[in-house]
């Protein structure tokens, strides 16, 4: 088990307030190539995201649009 522990890509678990205060604090018009990269990850399908984040996130109309596209 140990040995493949690095041979596997990364999976992230995030909360909520990481997407949101990465909104507030770190625009996209002034962050494009962070929100970028941040995107690509999203879609890659190596994002765990529990159901009551994905519901807190529903009610950021932008954010919720972002996990859905």
């Amino acid at each position: 088990m140990q040995e493949n522990l690095f041979n596997t890509k990364a999976i992230y678990i995030i909360d909520s307030s990481a997407i949101i205060l990465l909104r507030q604090f770190y625009p996209k018009d002034i962050f494009d190539s962070l929100h970028s990269k941040i995107c690509d990850i999203l879609h890659s399908g190596r994002v765990v995201i529990l159901n009551l984040v994905f519901d807190e996130i529903k009610k950021e109309t932008e954010l919720y649009k972002l996990f859905r596209s």
